[in-house]
């Protein structure tokens, strides 16, 4: 479970990055973030974490 999780987390921020810098492209300003954005940053943070916690509970059990 945590390897699925490790691998969203990437997934995440490989997929948020192109589409943080496409948003400018087209708009033609670099104004803000957009929501889309911030929220698949935001859940590839709470993948990893997670991640993270059910592997140091893992290694006391």
């Amino acid at each position: 479970m945590a390897e699925i999780l490790e691998v969203i987390m990437i997934v995440s921020f490989g997929a948020s990055w192109p589409m943080n810098v496409i948003k400018p492209y087209r708009s033609r300003t670099a104004k803000g973030k957009s929501l889309a954005f911030l929220l698949l940053i935001f859940f590839g943070y709470i993948a990893g974490i997670t991640s993270k916690l059910i592997n140091v509970f893992h290694v006391f059990n």
